[in-house]
């Protein structure tokens, strides 16, 4: 099974002369930011692709909207990255920032185990 995938945003690697791919973890991080930043309803092919997390904007930081913002980023992800298990997502209003939220993700990729952190920041 090969565990490269293409760069993202897609480049072409000056010393090869072919398109840039990356290892197996750094593509399921791209995978998890083009999720994530992908709102439902914007792709033609496949409308239910992405999170619905840019239906927190404007709604403040406060607890109930921490925790919708957490279960909108589990089930996207559970949908559509099936390279990951043990999801934990964690989203925390930025103290300094009311207006931005850092959602906190911690995973496992299958077949690997180790634990793998990302974080993913969000305006609301």
């Amino acid at each position: 099974m090969d565990n490269n995938g293409w760069r993202f945003p897609v480049s072409v690697d000056p010393l090869l002369g072919q398109i840039a791919t990356t290892d197996r973890e750094q593509t399921i991080r791209q995978s998890i930011i083009m999720i994530l930043s992908t709102p439902k309803g914007t792709r033609f092919i496949h409308p239910e692709f992405g999170c619905d997390i840019r239906n927190f904007l404007f709604q403040g930081a406060d607890y109930t909207t921490l925790k919708q913002m957490e279960h909108a980023v589990i089930d996207s992800l559970n949908r559509w990255e099936p390279r990951i298990q043990d999801l934990q997502v964690t989203a925390v209003a930025d103290s300094e920032n009311p207006s931005r939220v850092t959602i906190a993700l911690t995973y496992a990729i299958k077949d690997l185990g180790a634990a793998i952190q990302q974080q993913y920041t969000v305006g609301v």
